[in-house]
């Protein structure tokens, strides 16, 4: 049983009221004192001194602070109370927040955001059963909570914050060259496996450390979301509660920048762990969305012939996704520590060489993979760094799988409930069809010629800033088929120094009506001059009439706008929308001689079938590298996919454009370069059937 109602870490949208400005008062503030960060720094280095990789990042206040002691109050219009206070504490790279006695009601919200990034709305489907709520870190040294509740005080919910994270380590900064990011070519075969590796900040009492884990299968195909870690990263409920659980952390290319933070899960109980083995098997309390594309790993016990060569994928210094590869056996070893007690004899993997990568501070708990993609192992410390790239060791599966009799010190119990006679369990994707069926929609003809158009009652532009200060705009859709929106391109030609965009989606009749999804994307995160990709968190599900939408911020001398059809002057068509005089207008009936348009945005749908017809392989899903690609694009040719007869791309909407394949020995290499940025499909052929992998071009 799946659980995709319930919400990621990053709540369930929306934009905080002080964001809206629908209040004015300035909200409270709340200094942290000082602390000696260079005695801190000294102890930490003692500990980056001992063997193990954990890598901790911060400083943890311990405080008690809660509407009934601090901040500020407001009372909207409608009767809504809005609770709100910031917290500031001086020098550090990020602060991060962990709620206890966490109890909203329907109809609360709780946002944490800084004035670039935003989480939440927290809601009632994000009370845990330990009533504990940890958020990530959020760039920055002031960070505001804002809760909203339509109940009087007396019956409000509860939460009071019991620790502010003063993050004195820069996450923001990727590791350096030793480590290979994961969509790099090394990292090819690995795209299908690299869901199930996950990064974990763990909120102690005094600092947070962060460590990496990996998604793992169980014999009764539930999907029930295990992690396993290292036992000396966490190995008690209180700190299991306070973890984060990052998925899909990883560059979008190779050498590229820092990836998507925003795919988390807090909260998760331990269910088996023991020091003598440094294993700890966590059970999240929710299960990773389909938008998370989960993977659940396999895993195995045997070591005859699959350990030639072995692969850990992990988080090193909190980074990217990264990959190792040893081409050589691991050897049986004993792991030490100094001034740690003894661990077991024998219990451990010796990589005494990585051939490509190593693992650093943070990659402790990633796991170990043997040459059939099993997990056999998981981190726990070495010698391995940038340019000593040996001795690492990890704790062996096939010793903690029945290290102890009592299930809660050991992994069998949990990973073969149904006690099948096997030696290893190959992966599980819970939702096995998350690629299929997807496209754009876009009101612009191929044939049209898309502009930036000056705003004809003044200065500025018809789609972004002008001295009518028009900030609300959205383009119209319609459907006879119930849609899954998974995101949007925006094509935008200048983005605005300071501020961001509020994206929304209404429905509607013939003008946006009731906003469905809402979230706020700051400039920072999007580039001028070139499609920018949006995705919806959690999802979208539209069908009829529905617009998707922008809200501009004014900063002076910026000159925000998004490329648009051309006038329609002859048939005067149109599908844009503006928000003027306090109603939504037309183009047509707001333009000065009626001409229509329509706004670049494309919304990218699932669940319809493309125009191409094809017989799709569904067992296999082909592996593309990198993506988005600028230039060439290669796809991973499956052992058994080599008689190949052709190899064609499409566009979304089924139109075959030009592109040079050539198919190589495992690859098939597909030059892009004169493709104009956007999402396509590459279609390959054989006797029999056809198989299909899509890709983005980058511009």
């Amino acid at each position: 049983m799946f659980f995709e109602q319930l919400h990621g870490q990053t709540g369930s949208g929306g934009i905080p009221m002080r964001m809206q400005r629908k209040i004015k008062s300035d909200t409270a503030l709340i200094d942290m004192p000082p602390f000696d960060s260079l005695k801190v720094i000294n102890e930490n280095d003692s500990i980056i001194n001992k063997r193990n990789k954990g890598f901790r990042i911060s400083y943890n206040y311990k405080v008690n602070i809660s509407p009934a002691n601090a901040g500020s109050w407001y009372e909207l219009d409608n009767h809504t109370n809005v609770w709100s206070a910031t917290i500031r504490s001086k020098k550090a790279y990020a602060i991060g927040l962990v709620f206890n006695n966490f109890v909203l009601k329907p109809n609360e919200k709780i946002f944490v955001y800084t004035k670039d990034e935003i989480l939440g709305a927290f809601t009632k489907d994000n009370n845990m059963p330990t009533s504990v709520l940890a958020v990530i870190p959020l760039n920055g040294e002031e960070i505001t909570i804002e809760f909203s509740s339509p109940y009087n005080k007396s019956e409000q919910g509860s939460f009071y914050i019991e620790t502010v994270a003063h993050v004195y380590q820069n996450l923001l900064q990727d590791p350096g060259l030793c480590n290979i990011d994961i969509n790099c070519p090394e990292g090819a075969n690995w795209q299908t496996i690299k869901r199930a590796v996950c990064k974990l900040i763990i909120y102690k009492d005094g600092f947070s450390e962060l460590c990496s884990g990996v998604l793992m299968n169980n014999t009764a195909l539930d999907a029930k979301p295990f992690i396993l870690t290292a036992q000396h990263c966490l190995f008690d409920n209180s700190d299991a509660a306070r973890t984060v659980f990052y998925f899909n952390y990883e560059s979008p290319f190779c050498n590229g920048p820092i990836g998507n933070q925003m795919q988390t899960l807090s909260g998760s109980q331990v269910r088996s762990t023991i020091y003598d083995y440094d294993f700890t098997l966590l059970e999240c309390y929710q299960h990773p969305p389909m938008g998370f594309k989960p993977y659940m790993a396999g895993w195995s016990l045997e070591t005859a012939n699959n350990l030639d060569t072995v692969t850990c994928i992990h988080h090193p210094w909190g980074g990217n996704k990264k990959i190792a590869i040893s081409n050589a056996q691991p050897i049986v070893d004993t792991y030490t520590e100094l001034g740690s007690p003894p661990y077991a004899t024998n219990a451990f993997w010796r990589i005494a060489y990585w051939n490509h990568g190593v693992t650093e501070k943070g990659s402790s708990g990633g796991p170990l993979f043997d040459r059939n993609y099993h997990v056999i192992g998981t981190l726990t410390g070495g010698d391995a760094e940038c340019g000593n790239p040996i001795n690492d060791y990890f704790e062996r599966l096939i010793v903690s799988y029945q290290s102890k009799a009592n299930p809660a010190e050991q992994l069998k119990y949990w990973l073969n409930p149904k006690n099948l006679s096997i030696t290893s369990l190959d992966g599980y994707n819970p939702f096995p069809f998350i690629y299929s069926g997807c496209d754009t929609l876009t009101n612009i003809a191929s044939s049209e010629t898309k502009k930036v158009l000056p705003y004809e009652y003044g200065k500025g532009y018809y789609s972004g800033q002008n001295s009518d200060s028009i900030t609300k705009y959205a383009e119209k859709f319609s459907t006879s088929d119930s849609l899954y929106l998974s995101g949007v391109l925006l094509n935008i030609n200048s983005i605005g120094s300071s501020g961001g965009l509020i994206i929304r989606v209404y429905e509607g009749g013939e003008i946006p009506d009731t906003t469905i999804y809402e979230n706020y994307i700051p400039y920072g995160s999007l580039t001028g001059n070139t499609i920018n990709y949006v995705e919806f968190y959690p999802k979208v599900t539209v069908k009829n009439n529905f617009f998707i939408g922008y809200e501009i911020s004014y900063q002076a001398n910026d000159t925000f706008n998004l490329y648009q059809a051309a006038p329609r002057y002859i048939n005067g068509w149109n599908s844009a929308y503006l928000y003027a005089n306090n109603s939504w207008v037309a183009f047509d009936k707001y333009t000065v001689s009626g001409w229509g348009s329509s706004f670049d945005i494309q919304p990218l749908t699932c669940n319809t079938i493309t125009s191409i017809a094809q017989t799709v392989k569904s067992n296999y899903e082909l592996q593309v590298f990198p993506c988005p690609a600028s230039k060439l694009v290669n796809i991973n040719i499956p052992f058994n996919l080599r008689s190949i007869k052709s190899v064609q791309v499409y566009t979304l909407t089924g139109s075959n454009v030009s592109a040079d394949c050539q198919v190589k020995n495992t690859t098939i290499e597909i030059n892009v370069s004169n493709l104009i940025p956007g999402f396509y499909i590459a279609r390959i052929s054989t006797d029999s059937e056809s198989y299909t992998a899509k890709f983005i071009k980058a511009r």
